[in-house]
């Protein structure tokens, strides 16, 4: 019987008249795994496309891949598949909602504006944000605080009061004659006072900026953005100019993603790195930078939220000994996704601490030298106590 069996190359060169091992037969056949699961992403993307209209390929492709780290150890049993077109499908709407509820694409810096502009651009926008929310805030407490008040005076299952309206008229009638027509005109120029009041307070609350605390640096010698050695452009945080007083954590994050926004191409697979200088800075409104570190893990999950993929990787440094115990605790209220991409590296923070030499495995010195010289340009010099003394004088 075992004779009668053919061998598999021998079958193979009777149905081909070819000769062919068991090694070219091997090559021919795909990889069934790899390429099903390439080929459900491009339908994922596609699919994607036709649903958001408004949306790039490079959106769709970045939201896609996203959605399949997360789901990337789902259990086998379910639909994997659905579970990442689910979940892009419903992070890139609420990405494109973002971007029509502050009209992104429709008020935005110029092409060739500079970095300060844009930063004040994103200031402005999550300014507009937080400005936003405080009002839809106080409106849902009013109207609790009216339904609030409706169900305590009153019963839903007793017939509403019945309205005196022969009373309310002839108050109305008396409260007339008593105030005249004069009353009536000094209202309506105290209303328009009132006017005048509240777009002061516009004008006031449109003044109101942020310490620029993220930047993208260009090579003075070359004019293109510094990257870091695997190609990536780089992202310059300094945490000790974050004014942690001057707005909540919220609108800080939504600034950096704003910021990120101007930044990018939404026709592009670019990623970059961020890089996180936790040393304190002369002037510098946070003198404890370790007080910001907890809010650079928000600032990266808002970025992430809104730009997903577009930042790979995150390196925060030099952190003191005690913070890092403190940073790992940190980490745990963070995704798995933005945990893997961030990297921390210890040392001193002070003003003139150097930065960890790990970091020269991830970016060349001539760039570190140079990102530093941009570091200590924006110290600001405080006055001394004989310019004091002489101003008093005059």
């Amino acid at each position: 019987m075992k004779e009668e069996l053919p061998d598999s190359t021998d079958e193979v060169k009777s149905m081909t008249g070819k000769e062919t091992n068991e090694k070219d037969v091997k090559e021919e056949l795909p990889d069934s795994t790899d390429e099903v699961e390439v080929m459900n992403t491009e339908a994922i993307e596609k699919n994607l496309k036709e649903k958001f209209p408004d949306s790039t390929e490079a959106e769709c492709f970045r939201f896609v891949q996203a959605a399949t780290a997360v789901h990337k150890f789902a259990n086998k049993k379910l639909d994997k598949e659905q579970l990442i077109g689910d979940t892009a499908s419903e992070k890139l709407g609420e990405y494109l909602e973002w971007r029509s509820l502050y009209g992104v694409d429709f008020d935005r810096p110029a092409a060739d504006a500079d970095d300060s502009t844009i930063w004040d651009w994103a200031v402005r926008k999550a300014l507009g944000a937080e400005k936003k929310k405080k009002e839809e805030a106080e409106i849902q407490r009013e109207n609790n605080r009216w339904f609030r008040w409706h169900w305590k005076k009153s019963d839903a299952t007793e017939e509403p009061p019945k309205v005196d309206y022969d009373s309310k008229l002839e108050t109305a009638l008396q409260q007339k004659e008593s105030t005249g027509d004069g009353d009536n005109t000094q209202t309506d120029t105290e209303k328009i006072d009132d006017s005048e009041d509240i777009v002061e307070i516009k004008d006031e609350s449109s003044k109101r900026t942020l310490p620029q605390f993220i930047f993208k640096r260009k090579d003075p010698k070359t004019g293109e953005y510094v990257r870091d050695k695997k190609g990536s452009e780089l992202i310059h945080v300094l945490a000790s100019r974050i004014d942690r007083y001057a707005a909540d954590y919220e609108t800080l994050a939504m600034v950096a993603a704003f910021y990120i926004d101007a930044n990018a191409d939404r026709n592009s697979k670019c990623t970059a790195t961020i890089l996180v200088d936790d040393r304190s800075g002369e002037g510098w409104p946070n003198s404890i930078a370790m007080k910001a570190v907890p809010l650079i893990g928000q600032i990266v999950t808002e970025i992430e939220k809104r730009h997903p993929e577009r930042c790979k990787s995150v390196i925060i440094c030099p952190l003191p000994l005690a913070m890092m115990v403190v940073w790992g605790a940190f980490k745990g209220d963070f995704s798995p996704e933005v945990n893997g991409m961030m990297e921390a590296y210890s040392g001193p923070s002070g003003i003139g601490s150097p930065l960890p030499q790990k970091l020269e495995a991830h970016v060349d010195d001539a760039t570190l030298e140079f990102l530093d010289v941009c570091r200590t340009n924006l110290y600001v010099s405080e006055p001394k106590d004989e310019d004091h003394g002489k101003d008093n004088e005059e």
